[in-house]
Parts: structure tokens; C-alpha cells; sequence
């Protein structure tokens, strides 16, 4: 069975989840804790469930729905997954807080594409065919992307909790 908790982070109220199986693992979804006192509060719950967090994950890129991402994957050694089609979100983080007053210095870098696509070969996905279809679309002229591999654990894990979330939620709702 499926677990969820929902925790309203930051000035905006952004819904932060965390999920949960019957071994303990979690994601944590939409890590918008922005200060101590949030990031404190879901890492009590977390240690009060006893949880361990295996991924960190963004339903979408807003600026809100980032500022505690880097520390839950500093504080649980977890990588960051999103749909890759919202890395120009990600690259644009500071100036879409500042647009609403909310200090963010960077933004964090996704390890896992939700999207389903997996890191690019070279192939023809540049008209000259020097770059991958993913570095195509993500890439400004001058600026070195590396896209790491995820490892096949975590991934598969992911993967896992993802479906199993996507069926217990479907239930849910029809319910």
C-alpha cells in the first residue's frame, strides 16, 4: 500500500508530498521547504515514520516547487527527478522567484527524466549532428551540459514507486 502526507511549505503554500511503501522507502514530491523551520519539520517526519527517502521528485518546475530540492538531496543522498521538458524552468529559477519576490541563488540539477526519455547518444538530434536531440533542445550556444547516467537501482526503484503511486492514486480517485 501506498502512503501519502502533505506538508504546505513557503510563502506561496506549495504542497510538498512525501510517499511512501510498506518497506519505507519514499519520494519526496515538490520539496518546497524554504527555510529551517520547514526543512526541520519534514525531516522529523521522515525520522518519525522511520523513511528512507530513494528519490526527490518535481511534478513540474516552478520556482515554488524547488527551494528545498538541493536539501533533500544533500541531507539523504537521493537524486532529483522531473520531466527534462522543464529544464528551461529549472534554468530560469532565480529570475522567476525574483519576479515574485522570493530570494532563490540556483536552481537544482536533475539527475532522472520523469518524461521517460533517458540521457541521449549522439545522433542526429542537432542539425550539424554534433550534439544529442536532449542537448538540442537544452543547450545555449557555449554552455558545457553533461546529462549523467542514472544508476540502474535508483532508477528501477523510481520507476517502481512511480507506478505503484500512479495506480494507488487512479484507485483512489475512482473510489
Amino acid at each position: 500500500m501506498i502512503s501519502i502526507a502533505r506538508f504546505i511549505f513557503n510563502p506561496y503554500q506549495e504542497n510538498t508530498y512525501v510517499v511512501w511503501d510498506d518497506k519505507g522507502e519514499c519520494i519526496v514530491v515538490d520539496a518546497g521547504c524554504s527555510d529551517a523551520r520547514e526543512q526541520r519539520a519534514l525531516a522529523e517526519f521522515i525520522a518519525s515514520k522511520n523513511l528512507k527517502p530513494v528519490l526527490a521528485a518535481n511534478t513540474h518546475g516552478h520556482f515554488d516547487h524547488l527551494p528545498g530540492v538541493d536539501w533533500v538531496k544533500a541531507t539523504y543522498g537521493v537524486p532529483f527527478a522531473i520531466d527534462f521538458r522543464d529544464n528551461f524552468l529549472l534554468e530560469n529559477t532565480p529570475m522567476q522567484g525574483r519576479l515574485y519576490g522570493f530570494e532563490i541563488t540556483s536552481a537544482p540539477v536533475a539527475e532522472i527524466d520523469l518524461g521517460g526519455a533517458t540521457p541521449c547518444a549522439k545522433d542526429a538530434g542537432a542539425e550539424d549532428g554534433t550534439a544529442s536531440a536532449c542537448e538540442a533542445q537544452a543547450v545555449r550556444p557555449g554552455r558545457e551540459v553533461r546529462l549523467p547516467p542514472p544508476s540502474e537501482v535508483v532508477a528501477a526503484k523510481a520507476a517502481r514507486l512511480r507506478e505503484r503511486l500512479l495506480h494507488d492514486t487512479e484507485t483512489l480517485l475512482s473510489n
